[in-house]
């Protein structure tokens, strides 16, 4: 009777090893699937950051252009102006702001277009520049 009710506790006991060792399993997966899940999330998020982010620099963009040929077409006369000088103050203030988000100045008038570095707005006739360079 002994030894009979030994070989059953012996059945049960690998019955619940191996019950154990699935929910062992099981939860092994569910951890990692959150791990996971939490990595591909920080990862969305950075993404959706940095294309809100280059979409706002993209949009801000022409302001700063505008307001650079603002500046330069402006009589001389007028630079001691506050107008202009809050006009240029602006500027100044748009132009570090998007230095601070990573936007960087490429190129200087006369150097050859580089498209690995250069992104092309618009192509434009000038009698200062021959075509290729860029012009401003």
């Amino acid at each position: 009777m002994e030894e009979i009710e030994l070989d059953t506790v012996g059945e049960q006991l690998a019955v619940e090893q191996k019950k154990s060792a699935e929910y062992l399993d099981l939860l092994q997966r569910t951890q990692a699937d959150f791990i996971n899940f939490k990595r591909r999330a920080r990862q969305e998020q950075t993404e959706t950051r940095s294309s809100a982010q280059a979409a706002l620099l993209e949009q801000l963009l022409p302001v700063l252009d505008d307001l650079g040929r603002v500046l330069t077409s402006a009589p001389p006369e007028l630079s001691d102006h506050p107008w202009a000088q809050g006009v240029t103050l602006s500027a100044r203030q748009l132009s570090n702001t998007l230095e601070q988000l990573g936007l960087q100045t490429l190129g200087v008038p006369g150097e050859s277009f580089d498209p690995y570095k250069h992104e092309a707005m618009m192509q434009m006739a000038s009698n200062d520049f021959p075509p290729g360079q860029l012009p401003r």
